[in-house]
């Protein structure tokens, strides 16, 4: 790793300090990525795990948090032997940091190959246009299935492109079938569309033969199958357990996926795609105009683009894992600017291309800002550990909002507490076992409960007018820029108010509301 990676690391890891909680896509790995730390992995141990003491999850594989937990368990270890009463939710910032490293030596491997196969100033291209977007980077430390899955990815691309120069293409296409083999079968079956325009291809170009390839993935799926049916058997404690099946047959047998919603068939190529790569998408698709191996990395992933769209729910994170070859592509279309400059043209091309990275750059400032504002139900969890750290035997409910919304189980600090997730009740009498609540709904429990404290959440965004805007610009150069209480900040050094100026001084202002109470039962 170079100073290039090791840039990229700081920035995921700034992305997990910033904003160290998750949300409900998340939930279910890191929760098993706690229980698998917190209590073993030994047969006794289950029973105390999430997912039995709230059944009803769609069973999700326990391959990544078995990895991610081990891979974490020396570090949770040592610092348990240097500081005995260390807070549990450092180990959240742990764990998240190890899978954000994942995905950054992949993308080094993957840069790597670049390097081999296009040059040392596409390579660094590369590194910079992957730190200036914001997903991939900020994502890459979350628990979603689909970043377990990005780093097996990464690395099977490596492999593709490798295959470009290679004297023995075959093997390196072999290697990434098995790569893409086994991201499939394990942890996300969205995969196998995504291999099978790219093995397609390279049956075309006589890169690899069909029985090879065949024979390969077989075995592959084989053993990958096995894995999967032998690990989450156990910690699911259900025979012939494939929860990536099971999540397969949900969501496309059935057609359960539209359940959560459906948008227009042409959202990935109009808003998804935009948003991930900003301004790597333009880059792309200028190389893909001017040079042929960009047309041969982009055609089929537009392929699985665009079998992907005819599927009613679409998220983002569905198609991520071709982010790096966008980014690869646009590389190259940068490079080819660059090295033309000397005509006006293309001298041109490169200001507006300068202009674009500098305006990704403040879009992924923007974006961490707003994503900040969107866990309430983690602030709140650690709020309640700070106003009522004199308390002993608290019980404490945390209502669906709250855990879908940053209360994982690293933040349930107190072994004299008890914490409920139960979603049972239905009338305000059935919370007077508890004696506080995380709750979204006040008013239910105004009668018996008093509201401690209030945390805000993410609300909406609003674009500042144009005077508005030059106003604080302009007070913010004079040194009479005011907070966002109306003060003045001349001579006052208060870090919150600095934040609070420069925050002003954006064209998007984030509006916040009260999103999370907590509350104690009245006397």
């Amino acid at each position: 790793m170079d100073k290039y990676d090791m840039a990229l690391a700081a920035l995921v890891t700034f992305y997990v300090v910033y904003c160290p909680f998750t949300k409900v896509e998340e939930s279910f790995n890191l929760q098993a990525t706690h229980d698998v730390l917190e209590h073993g992995v030994a047969l006794g141990a289950l029973k105390k795990y999430d997912h039995f003491e709230f059944p009803g999850v769609v069973p999700r594989t326990f391959v990544g948090p078995l990895v991610l937990g081990g891979a974490s368990w020396p570090f949770v270890k040592a610092i348990r032997l240097l500081y005995p009463n260390v807070d549990k939710l450092i180990f959240q910032y742990i764990v998240r940091v190890i899978l954000g490293l994942f995905s950054v030596y992949t993308l080094s491997r993957l840069r790597l190959s670049i390097r081999t196969s296009f040059g040392l100033s596409v390579s660094v291209a590369f590194a910079l246009l992957s730190a200036l977007q914001f997903h991939t980077t900020f994502w890459s430390s979350r628990t979603l299935p689909n970043m377990f899955a990005f780093p097996l990815t990464n690395i099977a691309f490596s492999h593709w492109i490798l295959s470009l120069t290679s004297s023995n293409p075959s093997s390196h296409i072999l290697s990434m079938l098995r790569y893409f083999t086994f991201t499939t079968v394990v942890f996300r079956f969205e995969v196998f569309l995504l291999a099978g325009p790219i093995v397609l291809l390279e049956l075309i170009r006589k890169n690899v033969n069909f029985y090879d390839a065949f024979k390969v993935a077989a075995f592959t799926g084989v053993f990958s199958l096995g894995i999967s049916l032998i690990i989450d058997s156990y910690f699911w404690q259900k025979n012939w357990m494939w929860p990536e099946g099971y999540v397969f047959y949900f969501n496309a047998i059935l057609g359960k996926s539209v359940e959560w919603g459906v948008l227009p068939f042409h959202t990935y190529f109009t808003s998804f795609l935009p948003r991930l790569l900003l301004t790597s998408l333009p880059l792309s698709i200028y190389a893909a105009f001017v040079d042929r191996r960009a047309r041969m990395f982009l055609s089929p992933i537009f392929l699985y683009i665009l079998i992907f769209s005819f599927l009613g729910h679409k998220e983002w994170r569905f198609i991520v894992y071709v982010v790096p070859i966008f980014n690869l592509c646009a590389a190259v279309g940068w490079i080819w600017i660059e090295q033309r400059v000397a005509k006006v043209p293309y001298n041109i091309l490169r200001i507006i291309t300068y202009a674009c990275l500098a305006g990704s750059c403040f879009a992924c400032i923007f974006m961490v800002y707003a994503s900040s504002c969107n866990y309430p139900g983690g602030y709140a969890l650690r709020r309640i550990h700070v106003i009522e750290r004199n308390v002993p035997q608290v019980k404490l409910h945390l209502d669906v909002y709250t855990a879908m919304t940053g209360a994982s189980r690293f933040g349930q600090l107190r072994d004299d507490w008890t914490y409920s997730k139960n979603e049972s009740h239905s009338d305000p009498s059935d919370y007077i076992i508890y004696s506080h609540l995380l709750t979204s709904d006040p008013q239910t429990h105004e009668k018996n409960f008093e509201s401690l404290e209030v945390i805000d959440g993410y609300s909406r965004a609003k674009v500042r007018n144009f005077v508005e805007l030059t106003k604080n610009w302009v007070n913010f150069f004079k040194g009479t820029a005011t907070a966002t209480d109306g003060t003045s900040l001349a001579n006052d050094n208060k870090a919150g108010k600095k934040v609070a100026t420069i925050s002003s001084l954006s064209p998007v202002e984030i509006m916040t509301v009260s999103k999370v109470w907590i509350m104690r039962k009245r006397s």
